[in-house]
């Protein structure tokens, strides 16, 4: 061959294979068929929703080219459809469903094409099964193959998404929803602000109107007998064992609830017995120490219960504790070691002193749902030491927490079964839709009740709601970054079988919810760009809701609170805007404050921001703005305060400078408005560049006429303002 030849078809066999890569890698691909996962458990009118990476041809959908056969290969009358950009095809249950308990299979042929005419790589396949209760795990093969499915997917970039893809446009900070009583409320000594009446929640200080137990920094408790003196020190301290770090606490008449997390590491990571016996590799709990406070000075531990996870949330019913942890297994050491353990770790002390891992047949799988994550979800009586601790585990959820008096509702947000490269995933796109999972609570008793999914990411537990029998759910769907705001916010209302019967869709384009208040039959909720949108909703009708109306105002609100039936207190930030030299280019948003409003809701149709206050400058901020707990208040004198850290801006220049950190109490009524009442500043020292974490004040709470600061180091007294 001469060399001319062999140039010739060296070049040739180049360009071949060049053409054939760019034909292979322009076919659209199906991700989530990975063989070696187990059927996949659906309730009867599942919908599936593949992504495409390409845009695909509509025509080629046809009854060959997409279907669903039953166990004895008969095709079953499913509808398929591809959304307008063509990269969504959805495929929909007969309109009867399909039949519980049977197996199906669905398939794409390699006649499904794209836009260009190529045809997926290879026929596709799902196997799936109809499920009428939450099916068990029933081994650990079972979970080997789970999550050997999950490494598959995440390995080509190509997986579900889980409840920590979250959208950071779609879940912010701060929200609230209706409640009666923050730090303050009726009666002679604080109370936490909680979200429903007569569900508790935690907080890093608690008091019975005669000690106050709050979290020190230095992983202590200390028990502080209260009065009106200077020096305030503790009667006794809580101490704990190396790497257990206490975060949340519940007083219950004589007993003392201590949440936290803990670092647990295996003495021989080599002993394979150790398995049963410890977590898998050196992971964190979440434990709960019950103490007995009858005599404050000696705190006696009487129980312990933990479980393997991070710490999600926690509620207190009656006498009943709940807490939820998160759970992901290192599932990624399958491909080194098939005998890692892939079950979260319970332990309860009075069953002895190591965590054994929840049996496979123990732990239910969410159908629909391909998440690498657990919930797992322990009620105690702690009225009885010897009560029995109830464990529930469900594979596949996680995701924001909220509770009413009969109900648990975990809202995970995610996104379609997408077959698209995350790499290439339009920022702010993660949340597409959330799933919301409702269990039934009866004392000690958790089971599943229904799940229902909404459009759109939930910013966190104050966007939810449940009222006269119906859920509410606010929402943000789409991306609030960038040139491609296309961002959408809704509210959605769901009947007791978590079915959606009403909703109000597409407000403030292009923003994002920053705070949400349920109050009765009305919703309220702020979003923000540019200007504060306060929207009034009408959720009477829960089939029909309505937007009654809108008020516009610069600034936002990141936490809504009621003043009574026609009046809210909005707590937030400032803003104004800056225009940028080039006139081609959009106004900057800058925050200049933090920001109090007080609106006049009696109108529901006209909205008022009826008076204001502004405090510091850029840079302040208060512990109130992403936490409600930080929130103090005391009814009877309509006093409200809340921990700030002031900055503002250097004279003369557009650096920003520390000037002090304290507390502020406010007199807020409807006739007077905003009155500053009192102030607890500490100012700058010389040279003090930044608030001191250790001396700031986390909370305040009152004890008859005693107003008390508590500081990460201390707790100090003052007169109460009248």
């Amino acid at each position: 061959m001469n060399r001319k030849r062999w140039l010739f078809l060296s070049l040739f066999v180049v360009l071949s294979a060049g053409i054939w890569a760019g034909i292979y890698f322009m076919q659209p691909t199906v991700s989530g068929f990975a063989g070696s996962s187990p059927p996949a458990y659906v309730f009867k009118d599942k919908v599936w929703e593949l992504r495409f990476t390409k845009p695909m041809d509509a025509s080629t959908i046809t009854e060959d080219s997409v279907y669903v056969q039953n166990e004895d290969h008969e095709r079953v009358p499913v509808s398929a459809s591809l959304n307008e950009a063509g990269t969504v095809l959805t495929v929909t249950a007969p309109k009867e469903g399909y039949n519980n308990l049977e197996a199906y299979t669905l398939h794409l042929s390699e006649d499904l094409k794209s836009k260009l005419g190529l045809g997926i790589r290879g026929e596709q396949t799902m196997a799936f099964e109809v499920v009428e209760e939450l099916p068990a795990a029933e081994s650990t093969d079972y979970l080997k193959k789970y999550f050997t499915a999950i490494l598959d997917q995440q390995k080509t970039q190509e997986r579900p998404y889980s409840a920590s893809d979250e959208a950071s446009d779609s879940a912010g900070d701060t929200a609230q929803e209706s409640s009666s009583d923050a730090m303050g409320g009726g009666g002679d000594f604080s109370q936490t602000n909680n979200q429903v009446d007569g569900v508790s929640e935690a907080d890093i200080v608690q008091t019975d109107g005669e000690f106050i137990y709050h979290i020190t920094g230095n992983q202590l408790v200390h028990i502080v007998e209260a009065g009106d003196r200077e020096a305030i020190e503790p009667v006794s301290a809580i101490s704990f064992e190396e790497e257990f770090y206490p975060s949340q606490l519940f007083l219950k008449d004589d007993t003392l609830i201590v949440i936290g997390d803990k670092w647990m590491t295996k003495a021989d990571p080599d002993e394979k017995a150790s398995r049963d016996s410890q977590p898998a590799g050196d992971m964190s709990v979440t434990i709960a120490k019950i103490y007995s406070v009858s005599n404050p000075a000696e705190p006696e531990l009487i129980r312990e219960a933990g479980a393997e996870g991070y710490f999600n949330s926690a509620r207190m019913i009656d006498s009943h504790l709940y807490f939820v942890t998160n759970f992901s297994p290192n599932f990624w050491l399958l491909e080194e070691d098939q005998d890692v353990e892939l079950r979260p770790h319970i332990w309860d002390s009075s069953k002895g002193g190591s965590f054994e891992p929840v049996a496979a047949e123990k732990i239910s799988v969410i159908p629909e749902n391909e998440q690498g994550e657990y919930a797992v979800i322990t009620a105690i009586d702690i009225s009885s030491p010897d009560s029995e601790i109830t464990t529930e585990t469900y594979l596949g959820t996680g995701g924001q927490l909220y509770m009413s008096e009969n109900s648990l509702y975990l809202a995970t947000s995610n996104g379609p079964y997408t077959i698209m490269p995350i790499d290439i995933m339009p920022a702010g796109q993660g949340a597409s839709e959330t799933t919301i999972y409702k269990f039934d609570i009866d004392g000690s008793s958790v089971t599943f009740s229904s799940k229902g999914t909404v459009k759109g990411g939930v910013l966190n537990q104050f966007s939810m709601d449940e009222h006269d029998g119906h859920f509410r759910i606010a929402t943000t769907e789409g991306n609030t970054f960038g040139d491609n705001r296309n961002s959408l916010n809704h509210l959605f209302i769901l009947n007791e079988q978590m079915e959606p019967v009403g909703s109000v869709e597409g407000l403030a384009k292009g923003e994002r919810i920053y705070s949400a208040r349920f109050m009765g039959d009305k919703a309220y909720m702020v979003t923000f760009r540019e200007t504060d949108p306060l929207f009034v909703i009408d959720t009477a009708d829960p089939e029909a809701p309505e937007v009654l109306g809108e008020l516009k105002i610069p600034g936002f609100s990141t936490y809504l609170h009621p003043l009574d039936e026609n009046h809210l207190i909005g707590f937030g930030m400032e803003t104004d805007l800056v225009k940028n030299d080039s006139a081609a280019d959009s106004p900057q948003v800058r925050q200049t404050g933090m920001k109090i409003s007080l609106f006049d809701i009696s109108d529901f149709s006209n909205p008022k921001e009826k008076d204001t206050e502004v405090i510091g400058g850029p840079g302040t901020f208060s512990t109130l703005m992403d936490n409600h707990k930080a929130l103090f208040q005391h009814k009877e004198r309509s006093l409200f305060g809340f921990p700030v850290v002031v900055y503002d801006e250097k004279p003369e220049s557009d650096d920003i400078q520390f000037v002090n950190q304290g507390a502020m109490l406010y007199t807020i009524t409807p006739d007077g408005g905003i009155e500053l009442a009192s102030e607890i500043m500490d100012e700058a020292q010389e040279g003090q560049q930044y608030e001191d974490w250790d001396s700031q004040i986390q909370r305040m709470l009152y004890i008859d006429d005693t107003l008390y600061t508590v500081r990460s180091n201390k707790i100090e007294s003052h007169e109460l303002p009248e």
